[in-house]
């Protein structure tokens, strides 16, 4: 009877996982030789809780972090424009770019966990896409004692 109760509880779920009465279980079956099928129920509360936390700590987190690094970026625009030291301008607006790249990999990373990415196709340059990794390779040459040249030269890229 018991058994049976649980095959029927099982089968409602979406997922390998159910919610109870605040509770989340994750269903897996397994065949026992001489048994027959065995529900293996385990209580994943704790586990969907932390899994939940982290994901509102993310979207804080990252709107928190947008916010600055967009009045960041918009300052260092005019202090390339205005100031007397614009390549100091520059490297602020090229810091917070990459700050602001760091925090869409965080999050394009969550989704990715939590099974939510969207991709698309997009159209891109091999030669662009070989000089932004030499580029972001570059700051760890000395470490590899790779030189920094270009990997693909544009006129022997085809249309």
């Amino acid at each position: 009877m018991l058994g049976s109760a649980i095959a029927r509880f099982a089968s409602t779920a979406d997922e390998d996982r159910k919610e109870v009465g605040g509770i989340v279980l994750s269903f897996n079956w397994s065949d026992v030789k001489g048994v027959g099928n065995v529900a293996i129920v385990r209580d994943i509360s704790r586990q969907v809780e932390v899994e939940r936390a982290k994901d509102a700590i993310l979207g804080v987190v990252s709107h928190e972090m947008r916010t600055p690094l967009a009045a960041i970026l918009g300052f260092s625009e005019v202090l390339a424009r205005t100031s007397s030291a614009p390549e100091i301008a520059e490297r602020i607006h090229i810091n917070a770019q990459r700050m602001i790249a760091l925090v869409d990999d965080l999050l394009d990373h969550a989704q990715i966990q939590a099974g939510t990415l969207k991709m698309s196709r997009e159209k891109f340059s091999p030669f662009t896409l070989a000089n932004t990794v030499r580029d972001l390779l570059a700051g760890r040459s000395m470490i590899w004692r790779w030189r920094s040249t270009p990997m693909v030269r544009q006129s022997k890229l085809r249309a």
